[in-house]
């Protein structure tokens, strides 16, 4: 890691600045200010997004941008083994895009002075694991929050104190400038599909009370297209498959796979109407455009699972970039920034799913 930071100031842990939400010459109302995040990016455009950060990495985003990022190089990561650098999630969907609606009830850790180690609270999930060690070298500015994989349990960084909100994101006293450099040892689950297949249904009420919801007025029409296609589901068959659908891992691996061969990304991010005020997302991507930006496959997905009671929310974070066999790391860039979805399953915790076009 590197050399001590010191803090200055309270750090409640409550803000993220991303330097993509600060307009040049005002910063007023934006992420960097007050912490409650804005939806225009760093020309002011409230429909454009910023050309070097990715917009998602906020306490509230809006998918209602357009834009594309110029890649740069943003980090370098020696790890174990290739994964997504999780970032954050995101619990409340608004119609518009996603908001952390527990922001206020994030947790402080202090490290001990005579040491450099903090260690995070792990969920109690069976299944098999693996310690997976990574560490990362920051190469050009990023916001104040700490990449990681999934369930991470220490922490060697910098600063004296860090935080983790309610969706198990990390935070940083401090914006991750270039040199910084931290590491990071998670206990990544393993994929089990024959056991993921059979966890069930029975979600507990810290599950239902928060990744569940689904805005009133889609929620009956996306849960009929979404019931509809699963019945559909022996005339649409996917990749030969003959899995039953009675799990909801196989229907969230199903709708993930329908969503990429039945929905098209465009090619000019711009020729997608902008949602009117009183427009839902999800309904315009299924029903109106039959389609739309990368992150809002991930958007609809979550909220289809959600419609019929299945737990999901948004994660984002970076792909594993491309991996240097010279130096043995992976060079990641600010385009690999992208949003999944994460599903629960009872005992075994958060699994992330992809139903982006041209996504593994």
């Amino acid at each position: 890691m590197s050399s001590p930071i010191e803090v200055q100031g309270d750090f409640t842990g409550r803000k993220i600045v991303n330097p993509g939400y600060v307009r040049s010459g005002n910063n007023n109302g934006s992420q960097g200010s007050n912490g409650d995040g804005t939806s225009q990016g760093a020309k002011g455009d409230r429909q454009q997004v910023d050309d070097s950060f990715y917009y998602g990495f906020n306490t509230k985003i809006n998918q209602n941008l357009r834009g594309e990022m110029k890649p740069k190089v943003v980090m370098r990561v020696r790890s174990q083994a290739e994964g997504f650098w999780r970032v954050l999630a995101f619990d409340r969907y608004t119609g518009k895009g996603w908001e952390i609606s527990r922001n206020d009830k994030v947790k402080r850790l202090q490290r001990s002075p005579f040491s450099y180690q903090t260690f995070l609270e792990t969920p109690v999930i069976i299944g098999k694991t693996k310690e997976i060690v990574q560490t990362y070298t920051v190469v050009s500015e990023l916001p104040n929050l700490i990449p990681a994989m999934t369930y991470p349990k220490e922490i060697y960084f910098p600063t004296p104190i860090i935080a983790v909100d309610t969706e198990d994101g990390l935070r940083s006293p401090v914006g991750l400038s270039e040199g910084l450099t931290y590491t990071v040892l998670s206990e990544v689950p393993y994929r089990d599909r024959t056991r993921l297949a059979k966890t069930g249904s029975q979600y507990p009420n810290s599950i239902t009370n928060y990744y569940l919801q689904v805005p009133p007025e889609i929620d009956d029409k996306v849960k009929q297209l979404t019931e509809e296609i699963l019945a559909d589901y022996n005339r649409q068959q996917i990749g030969k498959t003959q899995k039953s659908l009675s799990s909801p891992y196989e229907i969230a691996l199903y709708l993930a796979q329908y969503l990429k061969q039945n929905y098209t990304v465009p090619q000019n991010p711009f020729s997608i109407p902008l949602l009117n005020d009183d427009d839902d997302l999800v309904e315009a991507f299924l029903f109106k455009n039959k389609g739309g930006l990368p992150d809002q496959f991930s958007t609809v997905l979550t909220v289809m699972l959600r419609s019929i009671g299945i737990p999901a929310r948004l994660v984002a974070g970076f792909a594993p970039g491309d991996f240097n066999p010279f130096t043995g790391m992976y060079v990641v860039r600010n385009t690999d920034a992208y949003a999944m979805t994460e599903v629960y399953f009872p005992k075994y915790g958060w699994f992330a799913f992809d139903p982006i076009p041209n996504h593994p």
